[in-house]
């Protein structure tokens, strides 16, 4: 997930420059570095008590194309978290800082949801499948995942990982980075990261994988590469599907064995929010002022699906959701409307086998 930078990266390479570095701020995951230290406040709304103060979250499931498509439905006004709140935005930059606030899904049905992703100081709620709320201050989010084990690990506003305990909301910080906001787990429960130049100038980032346990990293890819990372995906087979940007070319998908990269497709030189697909096959993404786009390996070029932004592609890569106007629509493989849904904060569940019914 991902909010904007305070500061532009300095320098971009190769002809997709200019493209990128307007391009970074949503690709990237990344908030403004604050010096503020995290409050170890948490507070807690039980499902009857959120429901009699207007402050239940719905959480809704569609069952489209074969897919399960969740949609949340926040209330207007204060949260739990007291100022931060969801808010209905205008301006697309907005509407889509919007709709990041929707973190990750957990298979249990457990959601995280960010109070506001251009806000160093707004932490984040969970909530848990019976409709209590869990909010835990922290400094800013960037961005979440929820652990295979349930336990949500968090990017914060400085680039700094925690480890957020998603039924009692304690939180210890794992690990200082600075990490971009895209957080995923590999098969043997690690996290895959982006390790970054730094905060202000993002130029360059690592693919590493970090112990949840003692916080150390170590990088993926071989020295000799240099991936601007800007999505990841693990394969059941154990490689990596990663959309970045190499020193010197454009973007593309690459395919990630045994810590070397090998690229597979390539992409439009200005593609930014990318979504990959389960099987790593497929790609979804947006081009600024244009629209979203589907890429298949071997499919021939890429096909256009919509007007929107912020795609959100189904794990069998068979639909898309765009982010249009404030809400969400889906379509299929060929731009073909499947659906429109009233909250801009939909996610595909990837539940593999542990949804809750």
């Amino acid at each position: 997930m991902s909010v904007r930078h305070r500061h532009a990266p300095h320098r971009s390479r190769g002809p997709a420059g200019a493209l990128l570095v307007a391009g970074l701020a949503i690709s990237l995951g990344l908030a403004s570095s604050v010096g503020a230290q995290p409050s170890s406040l948490v507070t807690t709304l039980v499902a009857d008590a959120a429901h009699r103060a207007g402050l239940a979250i719905a959480v809704t499931h569609h069952r489209l194309v074969g897919q399960d498509l969740i949609e949340i439905s926040v209330p207007a006004g204060p949260s739990i978290a007291s100022a931060a709140g969801h808010v209905a935005v205008a301006g697309e930059d907005a509407q889509r800082r919007d709709a990041l606030s929707l973190l990750d899904l957990a298979g249990d049905g457990s959601v995280a949801l960010a109070d506001g992703l251009d806000d160093p100081a707004a932490g984040l709620t969970i909530v848990e499948p019976d409709g209590d709320q869990v909010h835990v201050a922290l400094p800013g989010v960037a961005g979440a995942a929820f652990a295979p084990t349930g336990w949500l690990a968090v990017i914060d506003a400085t680039g700094r990982l925690w480890r957020v305990d998603a039924a009692a909301g304690a939180a210890k910080p794992i690990a200082d980075g600075p990490f971009g906001g895209s957080v995923a787990f590999g098969a043997g429960g690690e996290l895959l990261l982006a390790s970054l130049s730094s905060m202000e100038a993002p130029f360059a980032s690592t693919l590493v994988r970090v112990d949840p346990d003692s916080g150390r990293a170590r990088a993926v890819t071989s020295a000799d590469e240099s991936l601007l990372v800007f999505a990841t995906r693990a394969m059941s087979d154990g490689s990596l599907a990663v959309v970045a940007h190499p020193t010197g070319g454009g973007v593309s998908l690459y395919r990630i064995t045994g810590g070397r990269s090998a690229e597979v497709m390539a992409l439009d030189p200005g593609a930014v929010d990318a979504s990959i697909s389960d099987d790593g096959a497929a790609v979804a993404y947006a081009l600024a002022g244009d629209g979203t786009y589907l890429a298949r390996m071997g499919g021939g070029p890429p096909t256009r699906l919509s007007d929107g932004m912020l795609p959100r592609i189904a794990p069998d890569g068979q639909a898309v959701a765009v982010l249009q106007a404030g809400a969400t629509v889906v379509v299929d493989a060929t731009g073909r409307l499947i659906d429109r849904l009233g909250s801009s904060l939909a996610a595909w569940a990837r539940c593999e086998g542990r949804c809750a019914a």
